[in-house]
This record gives C-alpha cells, structure tokens and sequence, in this order.
C-alpha cells in the first residue's frame, strides 16, 4: 500500500515538474536568399503555465551540444517565442563581401532550451518542427 501511494506522489510531482511549458508550435522554414546564401529560419512559440516570468538561458543542439544564437520575445501574456536561424549554404563570394565562415549546427535532432524561473533552472526538448514551404528572398 505504501509503495502505491509512493508511485502516486511520485507521478503528481512529476507532472507538476515537467507540465510548465507547453510548446504551441515549432516550425522551421528554408529560405533561398540569392546571394545571402541558403538559410534555414526556426520559431518555438510556447506557453509558460505558471505565472512567474521565464528568462532563457540558451538553446544548444541536442545532436552536437553546439550553443546557437537565439532570439527571445514574448508575444502575448505567458506566450514567448524563440527565434534562430543556420545557414546552410555558404552566400557566393563577391568582392564587398566580408569572407565570413559562422559554424554550422547539427540540429536534425532538435533542440534544448533551458532556461530560469526566478532561481530555478529547467529546460525543455523540441524534437520535431513543422515544415513551412519554402520562401526566396530577393
């Protein structure tokens, strides 16, 4: 009997742990950007359940563990967004153009966000993301 109620505890505090966020879409979207090169443009939009404000940390490829730059707003009261992008092929060179070789992220795999509530740290995966058509840039 006391191993039962041990399991229960055991699933409330999990659910109360992990259900804080909620994520409402992941897409990712290419872009042919002509001499810009080729990119590849990712949005998570998520819900915070609580209602404590959420700062993010980082967001690191679960593939290769490599940090990627990111971009974090909040949409509506307890809806944020992050913004990243990669390039996936190099733009052509031209004569004005700095020479410039960013690193590439392996992000096949998905992503990790962690991110703070007041002092407590967590984090979150997003594995899988929609795929938007393509779009060309001029």
């Amino acid at each position: 009997m006391k191993n039962i109620f041990s399991f229960i505890f055991i699933l409330l505090t999990a659910e109360l742990s992990f259900g804080q966020i909620k994520i409402i879409r992941a897409t990712s979207q290419k872009t042919y950007a002509g001499m810009g090169g080729i990119f590849m443009n990712y949005n998570i939009e998520f819900k915070n359940k609580k209602s404590a404000d959420i700062k993010i940390d980082s967001v690191k490829s679960i593939a290769d563990t490599s940090s990627v730059k990111f971009y974090f707003k909040e949409k509506e009261k307890k809806i944020h967004e992050i913004h990243f992008g990669q390039l996936l092929s190099k733009p052509e060179k031209c004569r004005t153009c700095p020479d410039v070789n960013p690193k590439i992220s392996d992000l096949t795999k998905g992503v990790v966000v962690y991110y703070r509530r007041g002092n407590k740290k967590s984090f979150f995966r997003v594995t899988k993301f929609e795929q938007l058509s393509d779009i060309n840039a001029p």
